[in-house]
């Protein structure tokens, strides 16, 4: 998938949490990957499928992203 470089800053937000909610969360056809991997999953898209300013910014703010993850997981 080429870097969607056109689409507004918030979709590119948007769309790399939507990734890592759904990695991490179970799904019908398969189990949540662990956060680890989820994350080593991201890290190699940097750049690729992931603006590069955006995937850094998602990991400034990781501690926060994880802790709203566990007020918030569904139960």
């Amino acid at each position: 998938m080429a870097l969607p470089t056109a689409a507004p800053i918030p979709a590119r937000l948007m769309a790399l949490a939507d990734v890592f909610d759904a990695l991490t969360s179970d799904r019908c056809y398969r189990a949540a990957l662990p956060v680890d991997k989820a994350l080593g999953m991201i890290r190699e898209q940097r750049g690729k499928d992931f603006d590069p300013q955006v995937h850094d910014s998602f990991f400034d703010v990781l501690d926060e992203i994880l802790e709203l993850r566990e007020i918030y997981k569904d139960e």
